[in-house]
C-alpha cells in the first residue's frame, strides 16, 4: 500500500499547510487532506506540483507499506490500479515536458462507453467489479488509461475466441 509523505516533507522544509497551498496553487483543503489522510486518493498532477514546490522528486513523496501495516479498507487505498503504470505517469510528469503517448491518454467513463458502444452503467459496473483498472482523481471521480482499456478489450477478445477451435473451411 502506498502512503503519501507530504506532511513530513513540508515539515522538513518548515512549511505550513498554508504556505504549501500557496506555493503549489492547490487548495488549502486538498493540502489539509493530504496532511491528515496520507492514504487518500490523489491526482498525480497534485503530487507533481507538491514535489516541484518542495524541491523533491515526486517518487520520494511515496512510502511503500506492507498491506498489513494499515487497517484501511480497500476503497480507501491511494490508487486502484497497477502501481508501475502510476509511477510511470508520475515520473513522466516530472522533468522535461514529454508528449503523452496514445497509451497514456486518460479517458472518462463516458469516453469508454462511447468507444465500447455500451451504456455508461456497464462501464461503471466493470469498474466496480474490478474488471477495469482506474486512476482515482477524487472521492467519486476516476479516469481510465487507454492502455488499460486496450488490455481489457484484449482479455475479453481472448476469452471469446477459444484457442482450440478448429479453423473454419471456406
Amino acid at each position: 500500500m502506498l502512503r503519501l509523505r507530504v506532511k513530513e516533507a513540508a515539515e522538513a522544509k518548515g512549511w505550513s499547510m498554508t504556505k504549501l497551498s500557496q506555493r503549489t496553487e492547490v487548495s488549502y483543503n486538498t493540502i489539509k487532506t493530504l496532511f491528515h489522510d496520507p492514504y487518500r486518493h490523489v491526482d498525480t498532477d497534485i503530487v507533481v506540483r507538491v514535489a516541484k514546490a518542495l524541491g523533491v522528486p515526486a517518487l520520494s513523496l511515496f512510502e511503500d507499506l506492507p498491506d498489513d501495516a494499515s487497517a484501511r479498507s480497500s476503497e480507501n487505498i491511494l490508487i486502484k490500479m497497477n502501481q508501475p503504470h502510476f509511477l510511470k505517469k508520475v515520473v513522466s510528469g516530472m522533468g522535461e515536458n514529454k508528449a503523452m503517448s496514445e497509451n497514456d491518454e486518460l479517458l472518462t467513463a463516458e469516453d469508454v462507453a462511447r468507444i465500447m458502444k455500451v451504456h455508461i452503467r456497464t462501464v461503471r459496473q466493470w469498474v466496480n467489479d474490478g474488471k477495469l483498472d482506474v486512476i482515482r482523481i477524487g472521492a467519486h471521480d476516476y479516469r481510465i488509461m487507454r492502455a488499460d482499456l486496450d488490455k481489457f478489450i484484449e482479455e475479453r477478445r481472448e476469452r471469446r475466441t477459444p484457442k482450440n477451435r478448429p479453423p473454419i473451411d471456406v
